[in-house]
């Protein structure tokens, strides 16, 4: 996963995963969330993004911007949930 600030408030996420379809541990293409939320419990998200992550020979790729003024200060969890699968895959993120 790389992120990349793009403006005073903004970061663009974007990366991608070996995809393997015998192997769940490796992302597929398809729709994506991509959320920033305080905790791994489940709590609502602070910033979301959508967007669809394409297949690249052995791995897909995915873009999407995050817009974080609303966000505050500390440690918080970049989260990434396929529309396939509920569970969600967490990131520590250190917004500063």
């Amino acid at each position: 996963m790389f992120l990349r600030r793009i403006g005073r408030h903004t970061l663009e996420v974007a990366g991608h995963c070996a995809r393997q379809d015998s192997n769940p541990y490796f992302s597929p293409g398809g729709k994506y969330v991509v959320s920033v939320t305080m905790d791994k419990d489940g709590s609502p998200a602070k910033a979301a993004a959508m967007g669809t992550a394409g297949v690249n020979g052995f791995h897909a790729d995915l873009s999407v911007t995050l817009d974080l003024r609303n966000l505050p200060r500390g440690t918080c969890y970049l989260a990434t949930t396929h529309e396939s699968d509920r569970a969600s895959y967490y990131y520590p993120l250190t917004v500063r």
